[in-house]
């Protein structure tokens, strides 16, 4: 019975194969020898080694493309950026933000100051306040991170541990990157301080 090399699939005949059946076999092995060279010219050509470009991700999932192949969505929101072509899909490629750091501030009503920091696709926030409110039900929105300094795929959340009527609080960022606030435990302490939160991935 006919045969397969594991990588290219090259067909050959085996010990059970008939002499009489030799032609088509040797036929078979011909057929994948030049279809395993046809992908390889193929990935040689203008058309395969320039990039696939779209406006939209589902106009590129419509194009065609040879295994190893770049596309890149260029106006689809969230969907911009670079792929790549396995052979049945287009993968995104996930692309380090290798410029110099960027800070930007988020938020700031008087009471209130938020400003983000990037760095190779993390992002740490720094929340500032001179007068933090001690309503031990106390809960509000600090402003929305703006694109590309979002959590990316998940929500972060911590919470600030202390001592009870002290300086427990809570900070959680959505995927929306609404950067949300609330006092835990009784009554909290008030006063000037800074909290610098955990750095989180945006990519």
């Amino acid at each position: 019975m006919t045969a397969q090399t594991s990588r290219y699939k090259l067909t050959y005949p085996t010990g059970s194969d008939l002499v009489s059946g030799a032609p088509t076999q040797f036929k078979s092995m011909a057929d994948s020898v030049e279809k395993a060279l046809g992908e390889v010219d193929d990935r040689q050509t203008a058309n395969a080694v320039k990039p696939v470009v779209r406006t939209t991700l589902a106009q590129l999932k419509a194009a065609s493309a040879v295994t190893g192949q770049s596309g890149y969505v260029t106006g689809d929101g969230a969907n911009n950026g670079l792929y790549v072509w396995s052979g049945s899909q287009w993968a995104r490629v996930a692309m380090l933000d290798l410029m110099p750091s960027t800070s930007v501030k988020v938020f700031d009503n008087g009471t209130y100051t938020v400003v983000a920091h990037k760095l190779l696709g993390w992002c740490q926030l720094e929340i500032h306040a001179d007068q933090w409110p001690s309503d031990s039900g106390f809960q509000t929105t600090l402003g929305t991170l703006p694109s590309g300094y979002r959590p990316h795929g998940y929500a972060v959340d911590y919470s600030m541990g202390g001592v009870n009527g002290g300086t427990q609080r809570r900070f959680w960022i959505g995927t929306d990157g609404v950067i949300h606030y609330a006092n835990q435990g009784g009554m909290q302490s008030t006063g000037v301080r800074t909290y610098t939160l955990p750095p989180f991935p945006t990519i």
